[in-house]
């Protein structure tokens, strides 16, 4: 009897090892890389996918708490995330890894990583610890990040045609009444005052686009901000409508909400003009194109099945219809897949729509079409609603200046710009010290530092850098104040500036308005 029982507890024991070893040869095999841990938080067991993610040897490990091997940081903040295994014990339920952590190494190496965490529960189901199971995405985001960006620079391409006779129709007109003016006599003030009005306009036009270009161009890892819906649609309408056709109509309707939401500008306005340039392959005889924006409550119920994470809430609603040929219903159930065109064989890589439905999933909104042969085609776009408090931007009055003022030390290698430059600024009561470079600038601050009230430094130019510029006039003096400024600006040189002291950026060209509120601000009468 006893050497029965004796007999079976060794059967079991063996039988248990067995297991033991069958699990960890699974997990030893796993290329996702899984953490256990007991109910603080304590390592249990690390596999080694997990000790080459985690960059640490497993008898490192065992015993440690888990928030000092494996770290999770938010990709915008860099400010530490809560570990998802500490949750899932906490709620004994499956918690994902949120969608902006990073996993920062044991060697401070930043991954994007998904998975989820698990509760562990024993054979009395009573919770003994949780498992995280992640996998290395960092390559595939990279790709999905090029992907974008081609799709991207795809579209400034088709677009290029129609900003081109835009831009150049503008700069006509301004060379045209410049022309006029030169012949004008003194006696013709009125005439002369038109023309100017009308140079003064278009140039602001030009300068509008070239912004919203720039803008939509730059290339950068996604970036998420409370983004104005109405502000970017508007500013999209008005790229689609200098580049595409003539001969389509195109109009927006701004919603009567306030409407914010969180995302990638870039991203959120490529998304649109991908719609805009795929409506206009629509109506190769011309029509009209419009963009909506309004408010609209979705149900989750209604969209479980491809978009399970819309919730029962208020979202953002973008349409974007056209009077085209509209698609019938075999194309609408293959518009989103990746590579598949309608177009001619080298006139489409069939990623637009793709992309665009790529776009709306990371923003965890949503996307429908409805389309009828020879009828037209709406897409609409939901975007969850940012719900938040903005401060409304505030305008400072224009001022002029006594003579007692401080100087303005004009740092641009731009001879057309410069003289222009310092009359308009000695036109609203600042004295102007121009200079034609860095180390022209860096002598007139040095002789003249006391009567300097602000330094205006552009932050592109060739003898001398800004960002050199700058460096040597903080040796100078500490306290200098420095307004940024630029046609372009690779963004690195102007964030680095303003985390060290620089009072402003304003990018080329700028209103008289916006300047002068900015000396208003930073610039201190010395009497």
């Amino acid at each position: 009897m006893n050497t029965r029982k004796h007999s079976s507890v060794t059967t079991q024991a063996l039988k248990k090892e067995n297991q033991e070893d069958t699990l960890r040869t699974i997990l030893d095999s796993l290329s996702d890389a899984v953490i256990a841990t007991d109910n603080e938080g304590k390592i249990l067991l690390v596999n080694p996918s997990a000790e080459l993610l985690l960059d640490c040897e497993s008898l490192e490990t065992i015993g440690q708490p888990i928030d000092d091997i494996c770290h999770f940081i938010d990709r915008h903040s860099r400010e530490h995330i809560t570990n998802p295994i500490f949750d899932a014990i906490q709620q004994q339920d499956t918690m994902h890894i949120d969608d902006n952590a990073l996993l920062l190494s044991q060697q401070d190496n930043v991954r994007f990583v998904s998975g989820n965490a698990a509760p562990i529960f024993n054979d009395q189901h009573t919770l003994s610890g949780a498992v995280l199971v992640m996998r290395d995405i960092s390559d595939q985001t990279t790709l999905e990040q090029q992907l974008r960006h081609a799709d991207k620079m795809q579209s400034i391409g088709e677009l290029t045609g129609g900003i081109a006779h835009d831009f150049n129709n503008m700069l006509g007109a301004i060379m045209g009444a410049a022309q006029v003016l030169d012949t004008l006599g003194n006696d013709q003030n009125e005439k002369r005052q038109d023309y100017i009005d009308l140079i003064m306009r278009v140039s602001e036009n030009a300068a509008e686009l070239i912004r919203n270009l720039l803008a939509f161009s730059r290339k950068s890892a996604t970036e998420e901000s409370v983004l104005p819906i109405n502000d970017i649609l508007h500013q999209t309408t008005e790229i689609a409508r200098h580049a595409l056709r003539k001969n389509i109509t195109i109009s927006f309707d701004a919603s009567k909400h306030d409407l914010s939401c969180m995302g990638d500008q870039t991203a959120i306005q490529s998304m649109i003009l991908n719609l805009c340039i795929n409506a206009q392959d629509a109506m190769p005889d011309g029509g009209t194109l419009n963009i909506a924006c309004s408010k609209t409550f979705l149900k989750t119920e209604d969209w479980q099945v491809n978009f399970p994470h819309i919730k029962n809430a208020h979202y953002v609603l973008i349409e974007v219809t056209d009077s085209g040929h509209g698609m019938d219903e075999s194309l609408l159930q293959r518009i989103f897949e990746p590579f598949f065109t309608t177009k001619e064989r080298g006139k489409g890589t069939g990623l637009g729509l793709s992309a665009v439905y790529g776009t709306i999933n990371s923003h965890l909104g949503c996307i429908s079409v409805h389309s009828q042969k020879g009828a037209g085609t709406t897409f609409k776009l939901y975007l969850p609603i940012h719900i938040g408090d903005d401060e409304p931007m505030s305008s400072a009055s224009l001022k002029v200046m006594t003579s007692q003022t401080p100087h303005v030390l004009l740092i641009d290698d731009d001879e057309n710009l410069r003289p222009i430059m310092k009359t308009l600024i000695e036109s609203i009561g600042y004295p102007v010290l121009p200079a034609a470079n860095g180390p022209e600038g860096i002598a007139l601050f040095q002789k003249f530092q006391q009567n300097i009230g602000v330094v205006l430094l552009d932050l592109v130019m060739e003898e001398m850098s800004g960002r050199q510029a700058f460096d040597l006039l903080k040796e100078q003096d500490a306290e200098v104040k420095v307004i940024l400024i630029s046609g372009y600006d690779r963004g690195a040189d102007s964030e680095y500036l303003l985390s060290h002291g620089a009072k402003a950026y304003l990018r080329k060209p700028f209103s008289m308005h916006a300047l002068t509120a900015l000396f208003d601000e930073h610039i201190e009468n010395k009497k």
